[in-house]
């Protein structure tokens, strides 16, 4: 019977492997085609929409119900059947947390004393408050977005600079944690493995440990979560059969957990799991909820003070529509900033907005944004960027073309210059020269014709700062006066 059951053992290995790669590599290349623009038969944005914590913290941020709550909630269905699979099987930053662990084995006897999947919880608790106030900071912890961009920093963010490096300081801070326990940061930190946990607790699919059972230690040394045999271990358990595959008495398996008098007889981790004063399962519970509401109080107060930071609103891509709105949906996963061909989206990075950090803004020096290009809006995750079609993105401006008359040379050296006359897209003719004297020629803007699309402030031959320079422009509404070459056309 050992034959067959090693055999067992040796495939449930292979099989969970063979999945965790075959959905690694399906992440990777469905990120990567926003930058490359590699065929796909499905979005990009494909296991962001299966993300409860994206969709939970944006709904409430955003005081509507996200658009992908469908996805979502399947996700929470499949772990409420089987437990943590996601966890153990699908989640981009495990599978290469166990790849690390894997080839640097160490004892961490002892090192599991720091780890605290209550602290997981509070995390939790806390981005539920920010989100209270308006203050969506979930992107900071997902492991989604975390992988997400530190792939999109590695292919595509221009320049590279303080946002890179926090996305790559990020992830390899979440990777390198193993070394002090194994899958320290799902256990420990991860919020979206706490939204889990709190489900999973009442998984249908469950590990079962028999009499059989001598205490070996065997599971509780491979299991990454560090759960031992005498523990309901459904609310930790990643079901990746590690356990199983390391008892060598074959008293470990899994299955559904219906709670039988039989079951409760032969299975040693319902048996304790009963045997539990009813007392301290209240205890804890208050205790878990008084600690719990007091996260989502400090959230929301670290909340308010972000709110407060607000001093600027940057130059925002098409379709963002209200400020408030858009940081309450984006979540800073950068794939707009990787699809944008100008390269002029980039991360905003600045103390004053920490309510907004690696929210994409506009920089038209870098790069402007091209009147027939929508690439920001397909691929965004969340929707925090509208998908417009390119009649409707003509008549939402993003911001205001300005001249600087002291920089401009026309206006200040009285030299020829028509460069951000001829750069201006025919289709606004937003920029045009007007006669002042005789002979004597300056370029004006007309507001009511400007998309603040920056293709005049990123040709101006200026050096340095651009003499035309964009500013925002919130604004969910239509342009007042259509395009001049509209009423020529017609």
């Amino acid at each position: 019977m050992a034959e067959p059951a090693q055999k067992h053992r040796t495939a449930l290995s292979r099989r969970r492997i063979a999945t965790q790669t075959v959905f690694f590599l399906a992440f990777v290349y469905l990120t990567l085609t926003v930058t490359f623009s590699w065929p796909s038969l499905i979005g990009s944005d494909f296991f962001f929409r299966f993300d409860p914590l994206l969709w939970l913290t944006g709904s409430i941020a955003g005081r509507d119900l996200a658009p992908f709550a469908l996805s979502a909630f399947l996700l929470l269905a499949i772990t409420f059947l089987f437990g943590r699979v996601f966890c153990g099987w699908i989640c981009p930053l495990g599978t290469i947390i166990d790849g690390v662990r894997v080839r640097g084995k160490r004892n961490t006897r002892g090192r599991d004393r720091w780890v605290q999947p209550r602290w997981g919880l509070g995390i939790l608790a806390a981005l539920i408050g920010l989100a209270l106030v308006g203050v969506n900071l979930s992107g900071w912890l997902d492991p989604l977005v975390i992988t997400g961009r530190t792939i999109h920093a590695a292919a595509r963010w221009q320049p590279i600079g303080w946002a890179a490096l926090f996305a790559w300081a990020a992830f390899a801070c979440a990777v390198l944690l193993t070394l002090v326990a194994p899958r320290y940061w799902c256990r420990t930190l991860c919020p979206l493995g706490a939204l889990l946990s709190l489900v999973s607790r009442w998984s249908l699919w469950d590990r079962h440990v028999s009499k059989t059972c001598n205490d070996c230690g065997a599971c509780t040394t491979v299991c990454p979560m560090g759960q031992s045999p005498d523990e309901r271990t459904s609310q930790q358990c990643l079901v990746c059969g590690r356990c199983e595959s390391a008892c060598g008495r074959n008293s470990i398996g899994f299955g559904w957990a219906i709670a039988t008098v039989e079951n409760f007889e032969s299975d040693r981790s319902l048996t304790a799991a009963v045997a539990k004063p009813v007392d301290s399962h209240r205890r804890r519970w208050l205790g878990g909820a008084l600690a719990g509401l007091g996260a989502v109080s400090v959230g929301a107060a670290t909340g308010w003070g972000f709110s407060g930071t607000r001093r600027s609103i940057p130059v925002r891509p098409p379709g963002t529509g209200v400020e408030r709105h858009f940081i309450a949906r984006c979540v800073g996963c950068g794939a707009c900033m990787a699809a944008c061909p100008t390269g002029g989206l980039i991360p905003l990075m600045t103390l004053e907005r920490l309510d907004a950090v690696f929210t994409p803004q506009l920089v038209p020096r870098i790069g402007p944004c091209l009147p027939e290009c929508t690439r920001c809006g397909q691929v965004c995750p969340t929707e925090a960027i509208a998908d417009l079609p390119i009649d409707q993105k003509w008549r939402r401006p993003i911001g205001t073309a300005r001249i600087d008359r002291d920089r401009c040379l026309p206006w200040a050296t009285g030299e020829r210059c028509v460069i951000c006359v001829d750069a201006c897209p025919a289709e606004f003719d937003a920029i045009e020269l007007r006669q002042i004297e005789p002979r004597t020629f300056r370029p004006f803007v007309e507001p009511s014709r400007c998309t603040g699309c920056g293709i005049c402030e990123h040709q101006c031959p200026v050096d340095g700062v651009s003499a035309v320079r964009v500013t925002p422009q919130e604004t969910t509404g239509e342009c007042v006066v259509q395009a001049k070459s509209w009423g020529r056309d017609q």
